[in-house]
C-alpha cells in the first residue's frame, strides 16, 4: 500500500480549488438584504460576445416593501398617473382586487425589461453591456406562465404574503472596451429594480400647456389663484389682477391633483419613493404676521386633516425682497408610505394687503431607490485570450482561476448604495505576460524542467559510484520532495492566482510575477539539487573489498588452462581426462587404476554426488540430469 501523503495533498488542491470558485461569504442584514448574482458567458478574442443570467432575491422586510410596490402599482392602476417612470396611457389588466395576479406582474417585469435596455442603450456594467434583456424562462405567447415560471413570491400574492422574492431575467452581452480599469462593483442593476417607481411633478416653466395637463399643474387655477405675469414672467398668484395686490379677509387654496386627466383631486402617490421633497421658486411680501402662504396636505379619503409643511423652522413662507426671486424646498419624508393632497393656501387678515407671493417652477420630487444591504455575486466565465489583473479589491473579496481555454473570475461585496465599493480590476483582451495560453505553456516547461534537472543530477551521482555500489544508492528524499512542492506551487499559482487569499494574504500572483517564479524554482531546484548530490559524491569513502568478497571471486575466477599441466589419469564417471592443476577433481579414486578400483571408485563417486567441479561441468554441458 502507497503512502497517503500524495493523496492528501491532491485533496488539498482540490478544495482549494473548489473554495476559489465559491462566491465570499456575506453579510445579511437584520431586516433583510437583496442579493444581485450575475454570470456573464463570453467568448471570442479581440471582441468577446455571449450572454448571462441575472438573479434579484430579496429577503425579509425588503421582499415585502417590493411586492407592495409592484402590488400597488399594477392591481390598483389601470393607468398610471403622470409623473411615474412606469406612467401608462391606456387602460391595462389591473382589477383591483388586492392580489398581484401573473397578467399583472408581467407589466412589471416588461417595464423592468425597458428600463434595462435604455432604448437599446442597454445596461453597462463593468467592461460589459447588456442588451437585450428577457424572463429567464420565456414561454412563447404566454406572458402569464412565463412570469410564474421565472419569479418566485409574486404571482398570487397579496399584502400579507412573506417569503423571499426572487425574478430571474437572461440577457445577451458583448465588451465595452478591450483595455482598461473596469470597476467589480455594480450598481446599475440594483437601481433598475426601483427606478420605475421613481416619481416627478415638473411644472412647465412657461406654465403654458397644452392638452389635459395645464401649464401650472400640478397647481390648478380656481378657488383664488391664477396664472398672471410679473417681472416678464409667469407665475401661479393669489392677488387682485387690477390692484396688484392681495385683498383683505381672503383664504384662497389651490386646486391639486397627481393627475387631472386621471380624475380631479387624485392624491400624489408616496408610496413607492425613498425620500420625497418639493422646491419652488418665489418672489413677494406679506403685510404682518396675519398674512401668510403655507402648504399643506391631507390624507385620503375625506382630506380634511389639512397640516402644515414646514419651511425649515416655520410654517410660513418668508418674504423676499422686492422683485428677487428666491429658490425653496419642503421637506416630504413625514408623506413616505402614504397618498396625500398638497395645497398652498394663501390667507390674509384686514389690516392691510402687500404684493403677495407670486410662485413658478413646482416640482415634486419622490425618487424610488433601494435602501439597505446589498450581497453582490458576479461570476464571469471568459473563454478567449483575454486576462485579467492588477485587482484592487479594499471591500469586497476575488477568486480567479486560470485554464488553458480562458479565465474565470468571481466577485463578491456586501455594500449600501450610498457607499459603493470603488475595487476595480485590469481586464485586457491580449496581453503578452498574462495571457492564460502562454502561462500554461510556461507552467509546462518548468515542471518538466525541474523534474529533468533533478532526475539527471541524480543518474550522474549514481553513475559516479562502482557498479557494486549502484544498487545501494538512494535518491535524497528532502531534495525530491522540495522539486515536488516547487511544481506543486507552480501547477497551484497557475489555475489559482489568488490561492493566498485563502490565508488572509489578499495578493494575487500576476502573470509577470508567474514568469519570475517559474524561472527563479528552475534554476534553484536545480543548482541546489546538482550542488547536493556534487557535495554527497566528495564526502563518499573509497570502495574497501572485504575477505569474503575475495574468497567468492577466488571461487568463481577461472580455471587454469588444461593444457597446461599434464594428464593424470581419467574420471571415472563422467570418463574425462584429469589434469594435474585441477585441484578440485584430482583424487586417486578418480584415477584410471585397475578395472576393480574403477568400478569401486565408481561406486564410491556416485555415492557421494558429483563434485562442485563436475556439477559445473554438467551444467556447461547440459548434462545436469539426474541418473536412472
Amino acid at each position: 500500500m502507497g503512502s497517503a501523503r500524495p493523496a492528501l495533498l491532491a485533496l488539498a488542491l482540490v478544495l482549494l480549488l473548489f473554495w476559489s470558485v465559491l462566491t465570499p461569504t456575506v453579510g445579511q442584514g437584520a431586516t433583510g438584504h437583496l442579493v444581485v448574482s450575475t454570470d456573464y458567458e463570453l467568448f471570442g478574442t479581440s471582441d468577446l460576445r455571449g450572454g448571462g443570467h441575472v438573479t434579484w432575491t430579496l429577503t425579509g422586510d425588503k421582499a415585502a416593501d417590493l411586492r407592495m410596490k409592484i402590488l400597488h402599482m399594477f392591481d390598483e392602476y389601470a393607468m398610471i398617473p403622470r409623473g411615474f417612470t412606469f406612467t401608462s396611457t391606456s387602460p391595462e389588466t389591473a382589477n383591483n382586487n388586492s392580489r398581484l395576479d401573473a397578467t399583472e406582474g408581467v407589466r412589471y417585469t416588461d417595464r423592468l425589461e425597458t428600463l434595462l435596455e435604455a432604448s437599446g442603450r442597454g445596461t453597462s456594467a463593468q467592461y460589459v453591456e447588456m442588451y437585450p434583456f428577457d424572463l429567464r424562462d420565456k414561454v412563447p405567447n404566454d406572458p402569464a406562465t412565463s412570469f410564474d415560471r421565472s419569479t418566485v413570491g409574486l404571482a398570487g400574492t397579496v399584502a400579507n404574503t412573506t417569503g423571499q422574492v426572487e425574478i430571474r431575467f437572461l440577457f445577451e452581452a458583448n465588451i465595452t472596451t478591450t483595455e482598461g480599469t473596469v470597476p467589480l462593483a455594480t450598481r446599475a442593476l440594483v437601481d433598475a429594480l426601483y427606478d420605475g417607481f421613481s416619481y416627478q411633478v415638473i411644472q412647465s416653466p412657461s406654465l403654458t400647456g397644452s392638452g389635459p395637463y395645464p401649464g401650472s399643474w400640478p397647481f390648478l387655477p380656481g378657488n383664488g389663484w391664477h396664472v398672471t405675469t410679473f417681472g416678464g414672467r409667469q407665475a401661479f398668484w393669489a392677488g387682485n389682477d387690477t390692484t396688484l395686490r392681495y385683498d383683505n379677509n381672503i383664504d384662497a387654496s389651490s386646486i391639486t391633483s397627481a393627475d387631472p386627466a386621471l380624475a380631479a383631486g387624485l392624491p400624489f402617490d408616496f408610496r413607492f419613493a425613498s425620500r420625497a421633497w418639493a422646491t419652488f421658486n418665489y418672489t413677494g411680501a406679506v403685510n404682518g404676521p396675519g398674512d401668510y402662504l403655507r402648504i399643506e396636505y391631507a390624507h385620503p379619503p375625506a382630506y380634511t386633516d389639512w397640516t402644515n409643511l414646514s419651511f425649515g423652522g416655520t410654517a410660513n413662507l418668508p418674504s423676499t425682497a422686492a422683485g428677487v426671486w428666491s429658490n425653496e424646498t419642503v421637506d416630504l419624508t413625514g408623506l413616505l408610505g402614504q397618498q396625500a393632497r398638497l395645497r398652498m393656501r394663501f390667507h390674509s387678515d384686514n389690516a392691510g394687503t402687500a404684493s403677495g407671493f407670486y410662485v413658478r417652477d413646482f416640482d415634486v420630487h419622490a425618487p424610488a431607490a433601494y435602501t439597505g444591504e446589498v450581497v453582490e455575486s458576479d461570476t464571469h466565465y471568459l473563454i478567449g485570450t483575454l486576462s485579467f489583473w492588477g485587482p484592487a479589491v479594499g471591500r469586497g473579496g476575488i477568486q480567479l482561476i486560470r485554464t488553458p481555454g480562458g479565465e474565470l473570475l468571481s466577485y463578491g461585496a456586501t455594500w449600501d448604495p450610498s457607499n459603493l465599493p470603488s475595487d476595480t480590476i485590469y481586464f485586457r483582451t491580449f496581453d503578452l505576460p498574462e495571457n492564460p495560453q502562454i502561462l500554461f505553456g510556461v507552467m509546462l516547461v518548468a515542471c518538466y524542467a525541474i523534474s529533468r534537472l533533478q532526475e539527471g543530477a541524480y543518474q550522474r551521482f549514481r553513475d559516479s559510484h562502482p557498479a557494486e555500489y549502484r544498487p545501494a544508492v538512494y535518491r535524497s528524499k528532502w531534495l525530491h520532495r522540495s522539486g515536488k512542492v516547487a511544481i506543486g506551487i507552480l501547477i497551484l499559482f497557475y489555475f489559482v492566482p489568488t490561492a493566498l487569499w485563502v490565508i488572509g494574504i489578499r495578493a494575487v500572483v500576476s502573470g509577470l510575477i508567474y514568469w519570475v517564479l517559474s524561472v527563479t524554482l528552475v534554476l534553484l531546484i536545480g543548482f541546489v539539487t546538482r550542488a547536493s548530490y556534487r557535495q554527497h559524491l566528495e564526502e563518499a569513502p573509497p570502495p574497501v573489498v572485504d575477505e569474503e568478497s575475495t574468497v567468492v571471486r577466488k571461487i568463481i575466477s577461472p580455471a587454469p588452462s588444461s593444457e597446461a599441466s599434464p594428464v593424470v589419469g581419467q574420471c571415472t564417471h563422467c570418463l574425462k581426462e584429469i589434469h594435474e592443476s585441477d585441484r578440485t577433481s584430482r583424487d586417486r579414486d578418480h584415477v584410471d587404476a585397475g578395472p576393480g578400483q574403477r568400478r569401486q571408485a565408481r561406486a564410491d563417486h556416485d555415492s557421494r554426488g558429483p563434485g562442485p567441479a563436475e556439477a559445473r561441468v554438467r551444467r556447461e554441458e547440459g548434462t545436469d540430469r539426474p541418473d536412472f
